[in-house]
Formats: C-alpha cells, sequence, structure tokens
C-alpha cells in the first residue's frame, strides 16, 4: 500500500520538523479517503490475474499483509501524534482475523492449529494459500495487538496459528535449506521465498511470545538456522539489523566471519 508515508513517520520522529508533520498527517487523510466506508479494512483496488485465475478473486479483496502494515502504521502515528482514534487502528485488522478464523477461512493443520488465508472476497470460487510470511505476520500482529488490549481472543488466534506453523513443521523446508514461500489448501509448498522477509518475521516471532510469558518455538528456531544457512552459503546479504537480530537470539556462528553484512 504505497499510500501510506513510513519514510515521513520516521523522519519526523527523529526530527521533529514541521514539513515531516504536514506530509504524516497527508498520509494519514489519503488511507482514510482511499478506504472509504469499508468499515476500517482496505480493499486492494486491482486485480491479480493469478489470484484471479487460482481463487476466482476479482477487484476489490482484502490482502491480510497490506492491512496488517496499514493497522500498524496508523498506530505508529497515532502514539506520534497522541490522537487516540489512530492508536486503536490495529483493533479493527485484529477483529477481523479473529472473524476469519471463527468463519473458518483458514486452512486448518491435521496435527493441530490452523492458518489464516493470504486473501479473501465474499465472491472467491475457493480459499486461497498462506504464504509463511503473512502467518507470522498476522501472528505478530495479534500479539502486539493482545499486549496492547489484553483481549484473550487475538491471543487464542495467535496460539492456533503458532500450531499450525509448527505442526507443519520441517516441511516448510526445501532441499537447499531455503523456505517454501506458500503451503496451499492440499499441503502442497511452492514459491521462492524473500531473501530476508520471512526470516525477520521468525525473529521478531521468538521476541513476541517471549513478550508474552511464553517459550521460544524450537520449530522456528529450526527454520532460522536454515534459512540464515541457505543465505550465507548462497552469498546474500544479510542486512545489519537482521545479523544483529540473529547475533542477539544466540545464530551468531552461523554469520561469523561472512562478509556479506553491511556496516550500517
Amino acid at each position: 500500500m504505497r499510500v501510506q508515508d513510513r519514510k515521513a513517520l520516521n523522519y519526523y520522529e527523529t526530527t521533529q520538523e514541521r514539513y515531516f508533520y504536514d506530509l504524516l498527517l497527508n498520509s494519514v487523510a489519503n488511507l482514510f479517503i482511499f478506504q472509504g466506508d469499508k468499515k476500517g479494512l482496505w480493499e486492494t483496488e486491482y486485480t491479480s490475474t493469478w489470484l484471479k485465475k487460482d481463487y476466482g478473486i476479482n477487484a476489490p479483496y482484502i490482502d491480510t499483509r497490506h492491512n496488517e502494515k496499514i493497522a500498524l502504521f496508523l498506530k505508529e502515528a497515532g502514539d506520534m501524534l497522541d490522537i487516540k482514534e489512530l492508536k486503536n487502528s490495529t483493533i479493527i485488522y485484529a477483529d477481523f482475523l479473529v472473524n476469519q478464523a471463527k468463519n473458518g477461512n483458514t486452512i486448518e493443520v491435521p496435527k493441530g492449529g490452523y492458518l489464516v488465508t493470504d486473501y479473501y472476497s465474499p465472491l472467491q470460487t475457493k480459499k486461497t494459500h498462506v504464504s509463511l510470511n503473512h502467518a507470522l505476520g498476522e501472528m505478530n500482529f495479534l500479539l502486539e495487538t493482545y499486549q496492547q488490549t489484553k483481549e484473550e481472543s487475538y491471543l487464542d488466534v495467535a496460539r492456533n496459528m503458532r500450531r499450525g506453523v509448527e505442526n507443519i513443521g520441517e516441511k516448510w523446508l526445501r532441499e537447499n535449506g531455503d523456505v517454501w514461500y506458500q503451503v496451499n489448501g492440499d499441503f502442497t509448498f511452492e514459491g521462492t521465498d524473500y531473501p530476508l522477509l520471512t526470516l525477520e518475521d521468525l525473529l521478531k516471532s521468538q521476541q513476541s511470545w517471549e513478550a508474552v510469558g511464553e517459550k521460544r518455538s524450537e520449530i522456528f528456531d529450526r527454520l532460522i538456522r536454515s534459512k540464515t544457512q541457505y543465505l550465507v552459503e548462497s552469498k546474500q546479504e544479510i542486512l545489519r539489523p537482521v545479523a544483529n537480530s540473529l547475533i542477539n537470539q544466540g545464530f551468531g556462528d552461523i554469520i561469523e566471519g561472512y562478509n556479506n553484512i553491511p556496516k550500517f
């Protein structure tokens, strides 16, 4: 969702300059203009040939990751500007995820747990796949909103999503050590994963679970280790913040001496 101006938010946070304040307010206003009367969610207004062909989804439809990013952006803006309505922006999307679970718009994992599907339209012909990065992003979002509100339904859905990822387990791993991008409803896997996004989500997940008083996931740690080893073996860049997170969470041995990490 390019309507949100995260650079303006970041620059205003560090400089407090009026120029970036105005850009940030303009971005917030544009988001609500773009939203219209969609009751707290943001719909994607272009049709994806891929989604239309595979799932019968035409625009407008709900993209879970887009809505997650917008809700977090608005909450950060609300915290920064001390605007109550924006501070509560996460709640509407968290409620949507809970309702998706209640309504069965999920992939049920046989050994327990489920994953909320990536996309939703009331006119779709079948459920969509679940991307690992979407699932982790939704789970982290629910944990953050739980910390904000103490609403147990958010924690319950997050726990079920964790169980879903964990019970799929090492099937997420490809032969080369990378993780699969997505799992389909028939539990086949496909797609090339992002270089760093899913790894960042996994690292954040471990911190998020510890923040609500629960243990790290052993499966998440295995995925982190395998993904990182794949990046090193394939000589891909690991950004400094990701490298720092790896070191802080006990994976520094994998990247020790690795040269393809920027200094900043």
